[in-house]
């Protein structure tokens, strides 16, 4: 039996990504039947802090939120300085309009995706000048953490020198400013120049100050990244391109990366890679906007054998639906569970402009971007939690615990009444890395089980191989009405390739529905749900 302090250090390994590698819900029925609106805006990762990709309270993905961007730069003679024009730009990329991009600002960005419910603002302080050079800094990084006390470095420079005051920047006030953002140049090449991958772009949390300090709000999560990453020429020239920055600061309210860390046999896709958590494309997903406290799904809940649903573009409205097993095994009311996802891809809005194609994927990715007409996709989220107990007489776990799935969240470790046990706070089980995945049936890490898979309608499987770049953006993913589609309609049986586990879900349970797309425009598409039962 593995020891408790080893799969607690495993959970809690630091989470430094690397990027760039690879509304409220409405229904359309009255009065409903076979489905009802369920409200899931409470299990929001900030309101549940194990949960979040950190196991730490980070930036709000709601209300009024002010970002502090600290530039640095260092003092080699080949190091250059960070100017007024990237201060400039580095302005129009956060906090402009989206005439001022090539797309997006982060700010005009989020305002879109969460249905105007995240405002974020802040400010572009004076850069912060390293004592080190950069290859100094460099090589330090190869002994130990160093970007914990450079952040804490950088906060300390733009409160001592330049007059700011860290509470404006901790909008929920809970003591920790809700991200720190810093935008390095540097004399070393970078990773994609061949460089050392530690000058790339990465969140993290700080390993120096994790007790908040509500008088004097403390660093936290934080985001390192090039300001070449800014200007990367995807556009042309300067252009200001912001998919990086999205793609962090969605690290910074607490997602997790939906592509796979591994290599080799193992460098699967299963999301399918047409999400800002994928490949830094288009919009977020729905299981995203559910945990961000967004969007509310619509829910199948077996009370019609059969019904018809119209569901509108996911991108324009928030609408998504989740099916579960209505029978046996009913939904457990929030997004942390396991379950199929529909939403109504439409190439509009924040998702137009990658509809034509992501100039960075163009021509390593099938069709390189975004899907470029409208269509339904379908997810798999296995999202389950669970929770280790240890016994009284050893709450450390040091000879041994046992672990279960659980329906619900708990925060922080409890002691049960009458055994003495100890109960941790529950965490998400599931990862779309293998090795990161916590296989609870077993006690171990690494299992089969991920996150967010798609579920091809062409019911192909490349995406479970690492055969999958030439089927990323392809319409055959998406199910619809007509030749272009993969199908028009589901079952789990004639989709059990796709799953891990068959047939059935990766609890065991069944889908007692399938569905059929019965039409579907630019707009929104009409679906016919049947129960077997």
């Amino acid at each position: 039996m593995k020891k408790a302090k080893v799969l607690l250090n495993a959970l809690f390994v630091p989470f430094f990504l690397v990027s760039c590698q690879h509304g409220t819900s409405s229904s359309s029925s009255s009065p409903i039947t076979g489905y009802h609106e369920a409200s899931v805006s409470q299990y929001s990762v900030i309101n549940h802090p194990t949960l979040d990709g950190f196991r730490q309270k980070g930036m709000p993905s709601t209300g009024n939120v002010k970002i502090l961007v600290i530039p640095v730069c260092f003092s080699g003679e080949t190091d250059p300085s960070f100017t007024d024009e990237e201060k400039a730009v580095t302005e129009k990329a956060y906090f402009g309009k989206a005439s001022d991009t090539s797309w997006e600002s982060l700010s005009s960005y989020y305002e879109k995706s969460s249905y105007g419910k995240l405002h974020i603002s802040g400010t572009i302080t004076e850069a912060y000048k390293d004592s080190r050079t950069s290859l100094a800094f460099q090589t330090a990084s190869k002994s130990g953490d160093v970007l914990s006390p450079l952040l804490n470095s950088c906060v300390d420079y733009a409160t001592s020198s330049l007059g700011i005051n860290t509470k404006d920047y901790d909008s929920n006030a809970d003591g920790l400013i809700d991200v720190v953002e810093m935008i390095y140049v540097t004399g070393q090449p970078l990773l994609n120049q061949g460089g050392d991958a530690f000058w790339w772009a990465m969140t993290g949390k700080s390993s120096i100050n994790m007790t908040g300090d509500v008088t004097k709000p403390v660093a936290a999560r934080y985001f390192w990244a090039p300001y070449a990453l800014i200007c990367p020429g995807n556009y042309g020239g300067t252009s200001i391109d912001t998919h990086v920055l999205i793609h962090e600061t969605g690290h910074a309210m607490g997602l997790s990366d939906y592509y796979s860390y591994a290599g080799g046999d193992y460098a699967v896709c299963p999301s399918g890679g047409i999400d800002m958590m994928d490949f830094n494309v288009g919009d977020h997903d729905a299981y995203s906007k559910m945990v961000l406290g967004w969007v509310d799904p619509l829910v199948v809940d077996g009370t019609a054998k059969s019904f018809s649903m119209t569901l509108h573009s996911f991108t324009d409205t928030g609408e998504c639906v989740i099916l579960h097993d209505t029978k046996t095994d009913p939904w457990n009311g929030m997004p942390y569970d396991e379950y199929l996802l529909l939403q109504y891809y439409t190439p509009t809005g924040i998702n137009e402009k990658d509809s034509t194609g992501y100039p960075e994927w163009t021509s390593k990715l099938g069709h390189g971007g975004t899907y470029e007409t409208y269509g339904l996709q379908v997810f798999h989220i296995d999202s389950r939690l669970f929770q280790m107990t240890t016994p009284k007489a050893d709450p450390t776990g040091a000879s041994g615990y046992t672990v279960k799935y659980v329906d619900a969240v708990y925060d922080e470790t409890t002691i049960d009444a009458t055994t003495g046990d100890h109960h941790t706070a529950s965490f998400i089980a599931a990862s779309n890395t293998i090795n990161y995945s916590y296989d609870v049936d077993n006690n171990t890490l690494g299992s089969s089980n991920c996150l967010i898979s798609i579920v091809p309608a062409d019911g192909k499987t490349s995406f479970m191989t690492k055969d999958y770049k030439s089927s990323v953006g392809l319409m055959n993913n998406l199910f619809g009405v007509g030749e272009k589609y993969g199908s028009a309609s589901f079952s789990l049986d004639k989709y059990a390739a796709n799953m891990t586990n068959g047939n059935k879900f990766n609890d065991g349970s069944s889908l007692d529905y399938s569905f059929t797309v019965t039409s579907n425009d630019a707009s929104s598409c009409s679906l016919e749900f049947t129960s077997a039962a």
